[in-house]
């Protein structure tokens, strides 16, 4: 019996941050490449920033790999150096594979290869018996070429390492190494559109076509505000529902790798988001990061393309998703149609129009025992029930810009504060002028429309006290 052992002082020892690229070749055909401070995977045409969860992993199981030594016979380790010569100028033969599986079947050992599955559904052992696997690691002052060249057993794996062009050396090491091989590029890909977290997260921007840009602001922590547009300016966002629309932006991945170059033509953009979040652990650049999303569509096509400032690269998009993003974007814009408190209010003028487009105009104002009619001066009851049901009007879905001429005005109310430091707010109800009558609200001026349920206006009207005129 000859004796073999395996000699790990050539195996790569590394840090991330000391390694410039992993390239793999072989089973898998893929880089991972560290770009102005980003990791960035490369397969094919297509790339995505890296995972750096994963890219740890990689280094983790270099670095804390298991090698085997001991005894070999002189007839094993002349087949090892005999398939190290070969790998360099063919693929491993299924016949060489099969001769030593026979061999150590023969002592009673099984001879299974690792049974891991890649991302097509093939194993490894398959892969091994097509060709060999490479992973190429250049840092700053050593390159490493690991080549795959057998398992037997599922005990141990043969390595041909390679250090800096010097001289092929072989190792036995534990199984485990075979994750890194048989790992598809994809495992290594980072498929979100932002890079922010919800918790730092600062301010958000979002506009989509044809409707308006809102902006909020992050006041505490969990709470943000409104600071467009300006008939919402200080208005805050409940904290369910911000915490979902962010999750529900920032979790979002492209379905697949991204592209550098436009595959045609784009529209105007259907939909943008920007973000700003403070840098925390990002060590480059300013305090904060921006990153913008842009979703247009293909011009003369349904498809959605996506381009992502995180990514730096486009990525195609279903309709789904982009509806998806688009009902979240709405989780925003339904607040309640009331945003004031109100305690905030002390006087309102209201309007209503009969169905011949006549109008009646009431004013109400808050005195130190309730609520009373101008030029009355009988105590009203059941104002401050309105504002409350008011207050709980939800908008119910997109908003929509319809001509003046297809709209008949139903009721409208104007709110004012005491000290006027606020911008007076104003909500006007129309009815539709076609068959559906469908019922919207307007807030403010010249701003879109909200749809909402018709029942609403008449359990409002409903509320109102009988004029009554002072004696």
């Amino acid at each position: 019996m000859g004796e073999g052992n395996s000699d790990s002082s050539v195996w790569p020892q590394v840090e991330l941050e000391d390694v410039n690229v992993f390239e793999f070749s072989g089973i898998q055909n893929f880089s991972l490449k560290k770009i102005e401070k980003r990791w960035l995977l490369f397969e094919d045409s297509f790339q995505s920033v890296a995972d750096l969860g994963h890219l740890k992993e990689l280094v983790a199981i270099l670095n804390n790999i298991s090698f085997l030594k001991g005894e070999f016979s002189s007839d094993f380790l002349e087949k090892q150096e005999q398939i190290s010569s070969n790998t360099s100028t063919q693929l491993l033969s299924e016949t060489n594979s099969t001769q030593l599986s026979e061999k150590y079947s023969a002592n009673g050992n099984s001879s299974t290869l690792p049974q891991h599955i890649d991302g097509d559904g093939n194993t490894l052992r398959e892969k091994f018996v097509s060709g060999p696997a490479t992973l190429t690691i250049q840092g700053k002052d050593n390159i490493w070429k690991l080549t795959l060249l057998d398992s037997l057993d599922g005990k141990f794996l043969s390595v041909e390492v390679v250090k800096n062009n010097g001289a092929p050396q072989i190792v036995h090491v534990d199984p485990q190494l075979s994750r890194v091989f048989s790992q598809p590029g994809k495992y290594y890909a980072d498929l979100h559109l932002f890079s922010a977290k919800p918790e730092r997260v600062l301010h958000i921007e979002v506009a989509s076509s044809g409707n308006e840009v809102w902006e909020l602001n992050k006041v505490t922590e969990g709470t943000f505000s409104f600071i467009q547009p300006e008939r919402v300016k200080g208005i805050e966002v409940p904290q369910a529902g911000m915490e979902f629309y962010l999750h529900a932006i920032l979790s979002t991945q492209s379905p697949n790798m991204f592209f550098t170059k436009i595959p045609a033509e784009l529209s105007a953009p259907f939909l943008i988001v920007k973000t700003v979040q403070e840098k925390s652990n990002i060590s480059i650049g300013s305090e904060q990061l921006e990153e913008v999303l842009t979703i247009s569509r293909m011009q003369g096509h349904d498809e959605f393309i996506g381009y992502s400032s995180y990514q730096q690269a486009y990525f195609s998009i279903g309709t789904q998703k982009v509806e998806h993003l688009g009902r979240a974007l709405l989780s925003l814009r339904s607040r309640p149609v009331f945003p004031r408190g109100i305690g905030q209010i002390y006087k309102t003028r209201l309007t209503v129009w009969d169905n011949r487009g006549e109008e009646q105009v009431r004013e109400f104002s808050r005195n130190s025992s309730g609520w009373n009619e101008y030029n009355s001066d009988t105590n009203l009851v059941g104002v401050d029930t309105i504002f409350w049901r008011i207050s709980t009007l939800q908008t119910e879905g997109k908003t929509e810009n319809i001509p003046p001429k297809d709209l008949l005005p139903v009721m409208s109310w104007e709110f004012f504060t005491r000290d006027n430091s606020a911008v007076p707010l104003k909500l006007t109800f129309f009815c539709s002028d076609k068959p559906d009558k469908q019922h919207w609200v307007r807030i403010g001026k010249n701003t879109p429309l909200y749809p909402v349920q018709p029942s609403v206006i008449t359990e409002i009207l409903a509320l109102l006290p009988a004029p009554k005129v002072r004696k």
